[in-house]
Order: C-alpha cells, then sequence, then structure tokens
C-alpha cells in the first residue's frame, strides 16, 4: 500500500511527464517514450508495476488468475505460446 504523498508525488510526475509528450512533435514523441518511463519507474519505486514485480506472491496470484481465464479454453491437446 503507498501513502497519499507517495500516490501525490506520482500523479504529480505523471502531469509532468504527459506535458513533455504532449508538446513534443511526433518524432520525438516515439523517441521520449523509453525515456520518460525510465524516469518514471526511477523516481517512483514504490510504482506499483515495480512493486508488483518484484512479489513472489502476487505474481503467483495474479498467474493462477490468468490460467483461470485460459482454462475453459484448453484442451488436452492445447499449445499455448505466450
Amino acid at each position: 500500500m503507498r501513502t497519499d504523498d507517495q500516490i501525490k508525488e506520482h500523479y504529480e510526475l505523471e502531469k509532468r511527464l504527459a506535458s513533455r509528450l504532449m508538446a513534443a512533435s511526433r518524432h520525438e514523441r516515439s523517441l521520449l517514450y523509453t525515456e520518460l518511463y525510465s524516469e518514471l519507474f526511477n523516481k517512483i519505486p514504490h510504482h506499483p508495476q515495480l512493486t508488483i514485480k518484484n512479489n513472489p506472491e502476487i505474481c503467483e496470484m495474479r498467474c493462477k488468475e490468468q490460467l483461470n481465464v485460459l482454462k475453459p479454453l484448453l484442451k488436452n491437446c492445447s499449445t499455448f505460446v505466450e
């Protein structure tokens, strides 16, 4: 769980990054995505995508949820590739 201050920090950074992206030309935007996401994840270590990725219990739970969605679609002879 994140604190209110952490959520606000995340929100403010997302706004600044979005402004940079919107002010960029179409060509610049295609180059900026990687840079901006790197900045986001470096400055917001409590970002849910990072904390979930580093939490084995959450990863296992999400995997089980995804498998439950797929199970009805699979047969013994099915091959599934992600």
